[in-house]
């Protein structure tokens, strides 16, 4: 039980987060740190989504995180 209220606060965070991103960062072209940053400056660059942008950076950071310490 203990598992699936940590899994439903994580979901209901990330669901917050997006909803920030997407009402009220992209609308007024505010660029925050990190991978959402890199994804927003794409975006109004070169017109790419940002859950893409954002999709494709992890996936190279999961595969350098599991070159570089194994499984």
């Amino acid at each position: 039980m203990k598992t699936l209220k940590k899994y439903i606060i994580i979901a209901l965070g990330s669901f917050l987060f997006s909803l920030s991103v997407n009402l009220f960062m992209l609308p007024f072209k505010i660029v925050s740190g990190g991978l959402s940053g890199i994804a927003t400056i794409f975006y109004y660059r070169f017109g790419i989504s940002t859950a893409i942008t954002v999709g494709l950076s992890d996936l190279i950071i999961l595969f350098f995180a599991f070159r570089s310490f194994g499984k």
